[in-house]
Protein backbone atom coordinates (compact mmCIF):
# COMPACT_ATOMS: atom_id res chain seq x y z
CA UNK A 1 0.00 0.00 0.00
CA UNK A 2 1.09 3.86 -0.37
CA UNK A 3 0.31 6.92 1.34
CA UNK A 4 1.19 10.17 0.97
CA UNK A 5 2.66 11.86 4.44
CA UNK A 6 3.16 15.02 6.26
CA UNK A 7 4.97 17.17 2.87
CA UNK A 8 3.42 14.87 0.06
CA UNK A 9 5.91 12.50 0.37
CA UNK A 10 4.57 8.53 -1.15
CA UNK A 11 5.71 6.18 1.39
CA UNK A 12 4.99 2.28 0.48
CA UNK A 13 4.11 -0.21 3.60
CA UNK A 14 2.48 -3.90 4.22
CA UNK A 15 0.57 -4.89 6.94
CA UNK A 16 -0.24 -8.87 7.72
CA UNK A 17 -1.65 -11.04 10.42
CA UNK A 18 -4.20 -9.55 13.08
CA UNK A 19 -3.79 -8.64 16.72
CA UNK A 20 -1.95 -5.80 18.38
CA UNK A 21 0.22 -3.72 16.03
CA UNK A 22 3.66 -4.53 15.53
CA UNK A 23 5.75 -2.29 13.17
CA UNK A 24 9.31 -3.37 12.40
CA UNK A 25 11.67 -0.82 10.94
CA UNK A 26 15.09 -1.47 9.47
CA UNK A 27 18.62 -0.21 9.93
CA UNK A 28 19.34 2.07 6.88
CA UNK A 29 20.39 0.87 3.29
CA UNK A 30 18.09 -2.16 4.25
CA UNK A 31 14.68 -3.35 3.67
CA UNK A 32 11.84 -5.22 5.24
CA UNK A 33 13.49 -8.62 4.20
CA UNK A 34 15.68 -7.96 7.13
CA UNK A 35 12.82 -9.20 9.59
CA UNK A 36 11.87 -12.26 7.18
CA UNK A 37 11.47 -14.68 10.13
CA UNK A 38 10.20 -12.54 12.77
CA UNK A 39 7.24 -11.44 10.52
CA UNK A 40 7.09 -15.25 9.68
CA UNK A 41 6.20 -15.73 13.38
CA UNK A 42 4.59 -12.69 14.58
CA UNK A 43 2.09 -12.59 12.05
CA UNK A 44 0.25 -15.24 13.22
CA UNK A 45 -0.58 -13.40 16.45
CA UNK A 46 -0.20 -9.79 15.58
CA UNK A 47 -0.43 -7.01 12.31
CA UNK A 48 3.15 -7.06 11.45
CA UNK A 49 3.67 -3.46 9.69
CA UNK A 50 6.50 -2.57 7.53
CA UNK A 51 7.23 0.35 5.78
CA UNK A 52 9.93 2.16 3.91
CA UNK A 53 11.61 4.99 4.80
CA UNK A 54 11.63 8.13 2.71
CA UNK A 55 14.07 7.58 -0.74
CA UNK A 56 14.43 3.97 0.90
CA UNK A 57 13.03 1.27 -1.59
CA UNK A 58 9.23 1.52 -2.93
CA UNK A 59 8.94 5.00 -0.99
CA UNK A 60 9.73 8.21 -2.77
CA UNK A 61 12.53 10.71 -2.39
CA UNK A 62 11.30 13.68 -0.58
CA UNK A 63 10.89 16.98 -2.89
CA UNK A 64 13.17 18.89 -0.35
CA UNK A 65 16.33 16.59 0.55
CA UNK A 66 16.38 18.41 4.02
CA UNK A 67 13.31 16.37 5.07
CA UNK A 68 15.45 13.09 4.90
CA UNK A 69 15.36 12.77 8.64
CA UNK A 70 14.46 10.83 11.56
CA UNK A 71 12.37 12.99 12.26
CA UNK A 72 10.69 12.56 8.65
CA UNK A 73 10.27 9.26 8.73
CA UNK A 74 9.03 9.34 12.08
CA UNK A 75 6.43 11.49 11.02
CA UNK A 76 5.78 9.08 7.91
CA UNK A 77 5.50 5.87 10.92
CA UNK A 78 2.70 8.25 12.16
CA UNK A 79 1.05 8.63 8.78
CA UNK A 80 1.07 4.50 8.20
CA UNK A 81 -0.68 4.10 11.33
CA UNK A 82 -2.95 6.59 11.14
CA UNK A 83 -3.85 5.36 7.71
CA UNK A 84 -4.50 1.56 9.36
CA UNK A 85 -6.86 3.25 12.12
CA UNK A 86 -3.82 1.99 15.02
CA UNK A 87 -3.81 4.39 18.09
CA UNK A 88 -1.23 2.26 19.63
CA UNK A 89 1.71 0.02 18.21
CA UNK A 90 4.56 -1.65 19.55
CA UNK A 91 7.68 -0.47 17.72
CA UNK A 92 10.84 -2.83 16.84
CA UNK A 93 13.63 -1.46 15.71
CA UNK A 94 16.96 -2.30 14.38
CA UNK A 95 20.03 -0.09 13.58
CA UNK A 96 18.48 2.97 12.25
CA UNK A 97 14.88 2.01 13.02
CA UNK A 98 15.62 2.47 16.43
CA UNK A 99 16.99 5.66 15.91
CA UNK A 100 13.18 6.61 14.07
CA UNK A 101 11.54 4.64 16.72
CA UNK A 102 12.99 6.68 19.44
CA UNK A 103 11.95 10.07 17.37
CA UNK A 104 8.45 8.63 17.09
CA UNK A 105 8.44 7.80 21.15
CA UNK A 106 9.45 11.18 21.74
CA UNK A 107 7.09 12.96 19.51
CA UNK A 108 4.07 10.68 20.34
CA UNK A 109 4.86 8.95 23.34
CA UNK A 110 0.77 8.37 23.85
CA UNK A 111 1.04 6.20 20.51
CA UNK A 112 3.56 3.81 21.64
CA UNK A 113 2.88 0.43 23.44
CA UNK A 114 6.46 -0.60 23.64
CA UNK A 115 9.41 -0.82 22.12
CA UNK A 116 12.69 -3.14 21.10
CA UNK A 117 15.25 -1.75 20.14
CA UNK A 118 18.02 -4.43 18.43
CA UNK A 119 21.49 -3.29 17.52
CA UNK A 120 21.07 0.24 17.42
CA UNK A 121 21.48 3.56 19.04
CA UNK A 122 19.29 6.77 20.13
CA UNK A 123 21.45 8.96 17.59
CA UNK A 124 22.09 8.97 14.07
CA UNK A 125 23.58 6.21 12.96
CA UNK A 126 25.47 7.97 10.22
CA UNK A 127 27.83 9.27 13.23
CA UNK A 128 28.56 6.09 14.48
CA UNK A 129 28.12 2.91 11.59
CA UNK A 130 30.76 0.82 11.56
CA UNK A 131 32.68 2.41 14.10
CA UNK A 132 33.42 5.44 11.85
CA UNK A 133 31.49 8.66 11.16
CA UNK A 134 32.99 8.05 7.09
CA UNK A 135 29.36 7.27 6.72
CA UNK A 136 28.16 10.37 7.44
CA UNK A 137 30.51 11.63 4.38
CA UNK A 138 29.17 8.84 2.08
CA UNK A 139 25.70 9.82 3.18
CA UNK A 140 26.03 13.74 1.99
CA UNK A 141 27.98 12.69 -1.20
CA UNK A 142 25.24 10.74 -2.23
CA UNK A 143 22.89 13.22 -1.29
CA UNK A 144 24.47 16.18 -3.70
CA UNK A 145 24.36 13.52 -6.50
CA UNK A 146 21.03 13.73 -6.15
CA UNK A 147 20.84 17.16 -6.28
CA UNK A 148 22.63 17.20 -9.06
CA UNK A 149 21.19 14.04 -11.16
CA UNK A 150 18.25 13.46 -9.02
CA UNK A 151 16.05 11.42 -12.19
CA UNK A 152 18.95 8.91 -12.77
CA UNK A 153 19.95 8.32 -8.89
CA UNK A 154 16.59 8.25 -8.13
CA UNK A 155 15.80 5.47 -10.79
CA UNK A 156 19.19 3.42 -9.79
CA UNK A 157 17.93 3.57 -6.07
CA UNK A 158 14.79 2.45 -6.42
CA UNK A 159 15.96 -0.65 -8.70
CA UNK A 160 18.88 -1.68 -6.74
CA UNK A 161 18.49 -5.60 -6.31
CA UNK A 162 16.80 -6.65 -2.94
CA UNK A 163 19.36 -7.92 -0.64
CA UNK A 164 22.12 -5.46 -1.79
CA UNK A 165 22.54 -3.57 1.45
CA UNK A 166 22.93 -7.01 3.50
CA UNK A 167 25.41 -7.81 1.05
CA UNK A 168 27.23 -4.08 1.28
CA UNK A 169 26.93 -4.91 4.97
CA UNK A 170 28.59 -8.18 5.11
CA UNK A 171 31.41 -7.14 3.12
CA UNK A 172 32.45 -4.01 5.07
Amino acid sequence: MKINSYDGTEIHYTSEGSGPALVCSYGIICGSYHFKYQTSYFKNHYQVIHYDYRGHNKSQLPKNLEDLTIKGSAYDLKAVLDDLGIEKAILMGHSMGAAVNMEFYRLFPDRVKAMIILCGSVTNPLEIMFYTDITKALFELLKLGFLKYPETLNSLWQNLPAGIGQTFVQRV
